[in-house]
């Protein structure tokens, strides 16, 4: 009999417990007017996030949170905890390209930019805390714009490409769409008895070679000062998607910077396109690493 009444009490008291829970999960999130460094570190966590903060230059601008979201770099900016921003880097566009875009666009903005290195477009979208958001508001926000960002590097992409159909071998003509839609100057050069062909590209102002080995696979190369064999060794050591090679052929002593793409198995124009785009900006970072590194050499003398 105590076994039994024991028994009833403690369903007694879950049933309680249970409902306790159900009404606490049935509260309304607060408002934040102001969301600390600290708070938005375990905000991002809590959706998954692999982050890197970063403490601003400037003391208004806050603190920076770097992370990816698919293939793209997001920079989050927590400005003192009154607004963020989120932004992602892309290639240079022409202004009524982007006017175009942000006369369609609901939650974002693009914008051209110029910094020591040249121009360059982001998108960019801002959530006010001040007025007061929940916390299911800012991680809505943030899982959000990888949305935009994927709807953005399509527009650019031009909407006509066959981003999705996947293909067998770099075929001339879709990689040359490819070219086309993103408004890339190339010449072109066919060597029959090797099966290749040869791209002279320019993508930011900054030139490059594309060889094409009979769309099997790809190789984007670009020319550089030489550097030292440790300097180039140490560079490859740090980068996932480029290498880095030292000629020293007499008379033509130089660095090459090379990605490479394997395209027999089937691609597409999507990957293509991002190919392209992301070796440019490798392209970027090489080129400060080449002056840090004759910067050095010249300091040491």
């Amino acid at each position: 009999m105590r076994t039994a009444a024991l028994a009833l009490l403690l369903a007694a008291f879950a049933q309680i417990a249970s409902a306790a829970d159900e009404k606490i999960s049935e509260r309304p999130e607060k408002a934040i007017k102001e969301l600390t460094v600290p708070h938005t570190e375990s905000l991002l966590k809590s959706i998954g996030l692999d982050f890197k903060k970063v403490e601003a230059r400037k003391a208004d601008e806050g603190m920076f949170f770097d992370f990816k979201r698919g293939p793209f770099d997001v920079r989050l900016y927590n400005f003192q905890g009154k607004d963020l921003m989120l932004d992602s880097v892309f290639r240079p566009l022409p202004l009524e390209k982007l006017n175009d875009w942000n006369t369609r666009a609901k939650f974002s903005r693009a914008c051209l930019h110029k910094d020591s290195k040249g121009p360059y477009a982001t998108l960019e979208s801002n959530l006010d805390v001040a007025g007061g958001v929940t916390e299911t508001t800012v991680k809505n926000f943030v899982l959000g714009f990888e949305a935009e960002l994927k709807s953005f590097d399509r527009f650019i992409g031009g909407a006509s490409l066959g981003d999705d159909d996947i293909f067998q071998g770099a075929v001339a003509d879709r990689l040359e769409n490819v070219f086309k839609a993103q408004a890339i100057l190339f010449k072109k050069q066919e060597i029959p008895q090797k099966n290749v062909t040869l791209y002279e590209l320019t993508i930011g102002k900054i030139p490059m070679r594309l060889i094409n080995f009979g769309g099997k696979d790809l190789i984007l190369e670009s020319k550089y000062p030489k550097i030292a064999a440790e300097a180039a060794n140490q560079y490859n050591l740090d980068r996932k998607f480029v290498r880095v090679v030292v000629s020293a052929a007499k008379g033509n002593e130089s660095t090459s910077l090379e990605a490479y793409l394997d395209c027999e198995a089937g691609t597409t124009e999507a990957i293509l396109r991002r190919f392209l785009l992301a070796y440019e900006e490798e392209t970027r970072e090489f080129a400060d690493y080449v002056r840090q590194q004759s910067d050095s050499k010249q300091a040491a003398k």
